[in-house]
């Protein structure tokens, strides 16, 4: 998905940090914090979605953000 691609570069740029980087921390941030709604919510979003790749990137940067007051 574009759209979330961009907003992955654009945050990570923000940050100064690497696409990786960026990644890195929403996957790590998600896996430590996420309650049961939320993976909840990222297994139906992946079931559903047409790419399942893009829709955990998603998820789990959305999370990202909304943990730092971002989104």
């Amino acid at each position: 998905d574009q759209t979330v691609g961009a907003r992955v570069r654009d945050e990570a740029a923000r940050r100064e940090e690497t696409l990786a980087e960026f990644v890195r921390v929403a996957v790590a941030d998600f896996l430590a914090e996420a309650d049961e709604e939320a993976w909840a919510s990222l297994v139906s979003a992946i079931h559903d979605a047409p790419d399942p790749g893009a829709a955990c990137l998603a998820r789990m940067t959305a999370f990202r953000l909304q943990l730092e007051g971002s989104a």
